[in-house]
């Protein structure tokens, strides 16, 4: 229960600041019009800026294990390529196919993730979290790029080069990049600045969680129903229950499994929603999976949790 409540209580301010959102538009406090270019702030501005905080701010000195971060990464890797071979079987929409891909695949392990491994896990190292979005943040943008890209040119002929150009235009790609260079070269930022950078980073979440909640229609559920259904049970049930079980084989245990688990079993990345609306997928399907996956969450990490610790696995 306990684990339960960890989570329950990472989850719940994410939806009361999506209640607001939802309830500002609602008033006529924002209006459904200016959604889109409030969203493409959130996404060339904000979102860019907390990617980039987020991997300049890793210590590679310490909470480095290279073991565990080419197993996530080859969890993500798998989750991409598996989800992108079966939901076009599932779904004829261009538009939907790279939503569902994305929202499988791409997890919000910082936002929820960090605070429930480190309750797990209390006498672990919690930078083995943070240290591993030095790869796995470029990487799922780069990745959701490719995806939300490659189905809007469908009709089109593709071309590989212009596609992997889009992608390193891409505001998310180009922070997480300029937060690498800056992370392996030891290139600190001046005062003013690296405080600049940070308060913008913090704008990022609650500012995208609002303008996901002014964007949500509860008519719109019903006709994402399957798609919506098929996303929730790659995202938390699927996939976890893949990268746990490997990695309990490989000798994962306390807080690498823990990391696993939260890099595995979180929700869709609230990131997604922004990026998927500015590249012209459907926004109403991606915002719905962020949604509903962090509120599930809540249950599943309990149950995977629940079952971890009984197991003596964390």
């Amino acid at each position: 229960m306990n684990n339960f409540l960890i989570s329950l209580n990472a989850v719940l301010p994410s939806f009361l600041i999506m209640a607001a959102g939802y309830i500002a538009r609602r008033a006529g406090i924002i209006r459904e019009e200016t959604i889109p270019a409030m969203n493409r702030v959130a996404f060339r501005v904000f979102l860019p800026a907390l990617t980039f905080f987020n991997v300049y701010s890793g210590d590679l000195t310490t909470s480095f294990h290279p073991g565990l971060m080419v197993y996530v990464v080859g969890v993500i890797l798998f989750a991409f390529a598996a989800a992108a071979l079966v939901v076009p079987f599932l779904e004829k929409d261009p538009k939907k196919r790279g939503v569902m891909i994305q929202g499988i695949f791409r997890a919000n392990f910082l936002v929820v993730g960090l605070p429930v491994a480190t309750t797990l896990v209390p006498d672990g190292d919690p930078g083995i979290v943070t240290v591993l979005s030095v790869a796995t943040i470029p990487l799922v943008n780069i990745l959701a790029v490719i995806i939300l890209e490659y189905y809007r040119g469908r009709g089109e002929k593709v071309s590989v080069p212009h596609l992997l150009l889009d992608c390193l235009k891409t505001p998310l790609v180009v922070s997480c990049i300029l937060g690498m260079v800056c992370l392996f070269l030891k290139i600190r930022l001046p005062g003013p600045l690296h405080t600049a950078v940070r308060d913008l980073s913090r704008v990022a979440s609650p500012f995208t969680l609002f303008l996901l909640g002014a964007f949500f229609h509860f008519e719109k559920v019903g006709e994402n129903r399957r798609p919506l259904i098929a996303a929730l049970l790659g995202r938390l049930v699927i996939v976890p229950a893949i990268a746990l079980f490997v990695g309990v084989l490989l000798g994962f245990r306390g807080m690498h499994l823990a990391a696993i688990l939260v890099c595995s079993g979180t929700g869709t990345a609230v990131s997604s929603f922004a990026m998927t609306q500015s590249m012209g997928g459907d926004a109403a399907l991606a915002g719905n999976i962020v949604v509903f996956s962090s509120l599930a969450c809540t249950f599943t990490l309990f149950c995977w949790s629940f079952l971890l610790k009984t197991l003596g696995l964390l």
